[in-house]
């Protein structure tokens, strides 16, 4: 696979944000399941969201706030087996906080483009990189999901299936990565519309949660690999 188009990097550049201080953004927080990893989160934003009363409701919903499970189930999968991503370009679709790209460029990965549409996850992923060590390596993006991982050798996706529209385009340009030879792996905590098929199952994971946020204590979250079969395991 080739690295990176120029013009997907004359755009990370133009659009990444500048550099935050650490301690200056959110609370220093750990995921559950990977604890070697700082996050700086914002959970009281994401409530406040929920609620009405963070203002402007028409605006992104703030997914960056938190760790959520499938993220943390696909971070933890990656630190276990870094023979995924090391070396290699790899491109997380959807990045929000940066967890699971921060935790491919702790595996060595060569590059991580860190994809999420929101201007803010932007600059919380910037912030969270700055944060584990991993700047260097990790570059995030402003951009449709789809339209900027091309030349990714491993594409990484974790608790996209909210929303009906979204989930089936999202899910048949992941589909569509996989056939054309890159290695795709997503997480997911059985979200309404996350696939179904197509998939080879490679972990489940126990992820403790915010009840305010997931109305349990516990959530069960899996990795899977897409592959090429038009039916596989249900997930």
């Amino acid at each position: 696979m080739p690295p990176p188009t120029a013009d997907l990097e004359a755009a990370c550049r133009a659009d990444r944000a500048p550099r935050a201080s650490p301690v200056s953004i959110g609370r220093r927080l750990k995921s559950s399941l990977c604890p070697d990893i700082q996050l700086s989160l914002h959970p009281r934003l994401w409530a406040s969201w929920q609620t009405g009363s963070s203002g402007d409701m028409s605006a992104c919903p703030p997914y960056w706030a938190l760790a959520w499970p499938g993220g943390q189930a696909l971070a933890r999968y990656i630190l276990d087996h870094p023979e995924i991503v090391a070396g290699r370009n790899v491109v997380e679709w959807g990045a929000g906080c940066g967890l699971v790209a921060i935790a491919a460029a702790l595996s060595g990965a060569r590059q991580v483009w860190a994809i999420d549409r929101d201007k803010l996850a932007v600059a919380a992923i910037n912030n969270n990189a700055l944060l584990n060590g991993v700047s260097q390596q990790v570059w995030a993006i402003r951009a449709e999901l789809s339209s900027a991982c091309a030349d990714g050798e491993v594409i990484l996706a974790a608790d996209l299936w909210y929303d009906r529209f979204d989930a089936v385009r999202i899910t048949s340009a992941l589909r569509s990565n996989a056939e054309r030879g890159a290695n795709v792996l997503i997480g997911d905590s059985n979200r309404a519309f996350a696939p179904r098929c197509g998939l080879a199952m490679l972990s489940r994971y126990l992820v403790p949660t915010n009840p305010e946020v997931e109305q349990k204590w516990f959530t069960n979250a899996y990795v899977a690999r897409f592959h090429r079969a038009t039916s596989g395991t249900r997930v």
